[in-house]
């Protein structure tokens, strides 16, 4: 699963360096945690907002506050199966 998860990263970061970007934007992996027992990571519901809110209070706690730290984020992903938006397929 990481490494699927680094593929996805890396296809992600070439796209953000195609020229007709104008901007730099740099994607960088930093961590990968993969929840295997519901009870350690955030509760995800079939309500997107709700799912949403609790990622990002729930990934707070793994980020280092300082900038220089090497692992400090600026953006964290959530992936995961489950349907938070109401639509079958």
């Amino acid at each position: 699963l990481q490494n699927h998860i680094l593929t996805l990263m890396s296809v992600a970061a070439r796209i953000y360096k195609h020229p007709s970007i104008k901007n730099s934007i740099n994607l960088m992996v930093v961590k990968v945690l993969i929840v295997e027992d519901e009870k350690w990571g955030p509760e995800v519901s079939d309500n997107g907002g709700l799912t949403l809110r609790n990622f990002c209070n729930w990934q707070r706690r793994f980020n280092q506050p300082s900038d220089r730290h090497p692992e400090h984020y600026d953006t964290a992903i959530l992936l995961t199966r489950q349907n938070f938006c109401g639509q079958e397929g």
